[in-house]
């Protein structure tokens, strides 16, 4: 199982792909924002873990491709949070 959000240590503040040449820039995502996109990335995690085991024991093939549909929205769901987050601060 994942790291809950309180087992999670701050991420180090890195330069961010926006900043211009020889501009030094921080991202703009909050610990709250870090710690729910860390979440759910790991639930999403979870979800392929096993979608991998059930292929390794030969699941149904419709099992396998509900679990990954299930996962898919997940993703592109946790995908728009630093977007919004950028989007805001840009």
């Amino acid at each position: 199982m994942g790291k809950t959000a309180e087992q999670m240590k701050p991420i180090e503040q890195k330069n961010v792909c926006c900043a211009e040449e020889g501009e030094q820039s921080i991202t703009h995502i909050s610990d709250e924002l870090q710690r729910n996109v860390m979440n759910r990335m790991s639930r999403i995690e979870g979800q392929v873990k096993g979608v991998k085991r059930m292929i390794d024991r030969n699941v149904y093939c419709d099992d396998i491709l509900t679990q990954i549909s299930a996962a898919q929205p997940a993703l592109h769901s946790v995908s728009r949070l630093p977007l919004e987050s950028h989007s805001t601060h840009v």
